[in-house]
């Protein structure tokens, strides 16, 4: 019985520490919202419009090379065609993983709601979006 409680402890304690996620509460939040949210308003303002410009301002060189304007175009019809027109989006909750910090934002759109955005971004300075992916919660 002794050895079933010590097995049960263990795996408990290696569930929970794998558990961790990164979160990112109070000051260092407030940090990374301050560049995140107007990246992000670039990037929205980019899609709402349908301006490549606008919406790749902030990119990092890899994240420019990956989503080019031909792949844009791709995405604004598909979300046009799927979700609708944007509506809001409003932060969720900010991680980090490795050299990254991944900010969820919740999008609304006309016919689709409670979208999650994952905007990624350089945890060095200077700050940049590294990587964008969209699933339905």
């Amino acid at each position: 019985m002794y050895k079933k409680i010590t097995c049960l402890a263990v795996l408990l304690i290696l569930f929970l520490t794998g558990c961790s996620d990164g979160s990112l509460a109070g000051d260092q939040r407030d940090a990374v919202l301050a560049y995140a949210n107007p990246m992000t308003d670039n990037l929205v303002k980019g899609l709402t419009t349908g301006d490549y410009q606008v919406f790749s301002k902030d990119f990092d060189a890899a994240m420019l090379k990956a989503m080019d304007e031909s792949s844009f175009n791709d995405m604004l019809r598909k979300i046009k065609t799927n979700e609708g027109t944007y509506q809001t989006h409003q932060f969720a909750q900010a991680t980090t993983k490795n050299k990254f910090i991944i900010v969820i934002y919740v999008v609304n759109y006309d016919r689709v709601k409670n979208v999650n955005m994952r905007v990624i971004f350089t945890a060095s300075e200077p700050h940049k979006i590294s990587g964008l992916w969209f699933s339905q919660l």
